[in-house]
């Protein structure tokens, strides 16, 4: 599936992992995980598979309009499904701590 980035840090990170530093380990390594997964997804409904992505559309206000995928119990990668020309497409907003710490 066709991705782009709502935010040139986050092309940064994933192209030559410029600022992995402000992330532990493990969120980056799941971060890039996760692209590649959008990157391999043929349709949304790819995004759902396995299970545990637990890809979910948010509801709260902040997120509207907006879905998440899980990158380890704490943080979570917030994408939107766009439409363009050529379909629908995910953008990649931001990497967020989703809860405490």
């Amino acid at each position: 599936m066709h991705f782009d980035f709502a935010d040139t840090r986050l092309e940064s990170l994933y192209t030559q992992r410029k600022g992995a530093e402000r992330y532990p380990a493990e969120v980056i390594e799941a971060f890039l995980k996760r692209v590649r997964h959008i990157e391999a997804a043929s349709n949304e409904a790819d995004l759902r598979v396995p299970k545990s992505v637990h890809f979910e559309k948010l509801l709260s206000k902040k997120y509207a309009g907006k879905h998440s995928m899980r990158l380890n119990q704490q943080w979570r990668l917030i994408l939107s499904i766009e439409q363009d020309g050529d379909g629908k497409f995910v953008r990649i907003h931001e990497i967020t701590k989703h809860y405490g710490d």
